[in-house]
């Protein structure tokens, strides 16, 4: 059976000197919904494009069901390319 959760380890995303997203670790079960909290500046932002694969992390990985999605965006590719890549929510 695939472990369906999204799960974050050591992901770290920086921008020239500045880190925005440090040594972070989540794990979050496939149906969870999860809101994540912060000020202003804090890497909320930074962290939801990293794992949307928008922003390429300087080490870490983000994997669902296994596959790493930080690999790809290192690689250049986003994990969500258009329109019809996003669940119908309807």
């Amino acid at each position: 059976m695939t472990d369906e959760r999204l799960s974050i380890r050591d992901l770290t995303v920086r921008f020239d000197r500045t880190v925005a997203v440090d040594h972070v670790d989540l794990d979050l079960p496939a149906g969870s919904v999860t809101a994540v909290l912060g000020p202003s500046g804090c890497g909320k932002s930074t962290l939801l494009r990293a794992i949307a694969g928008l922003e390429r992390p300087a080490s870490g990985s983000v994997s669902y069901a296994g596959r790493d999605l930080a690999e790809d965006a290192r690689g250049g590719q986003s994990i969500v390319r258009g329109r019809s890549d996003l669940p119908s929510w309807s």
